[in-house]
């Protein structure tokens, strides 16, 4: 996962299951970061995965987003 570079230092996470929650039908990564400025700011992370089943593996990659308020 890499988050790109804004209004926020530029993190790569090399291994993201170090800071992850993970179950059947969830994933939820800790990303550290530090705002330059207050404001609304958008973050924008490339995630690539895999979707599994006992037969083969899909690879997908996607781009997530979230908007958050800088104080």
């Amino acid at each position: 996962m890499s988050i790109k570079p804004g209004q926020f230092q530029e993190t790569i996470l090399e291994n993201a299951f170090e800071t992850t929650i993970r179950t059947e039908r969830l994933a939820r990564f800790s990303v550290p970061f530090t705002a330059g400025t207050a404001g609304s700011a958008r973050i924008e992370a490339d995630v690539d995965f895999a979707v599994c089943t006992p037969e083969n593996c899909m690879p997908d990659r996607r781009t997530v987003a979230v908007t958050l308020a800088v104080q």
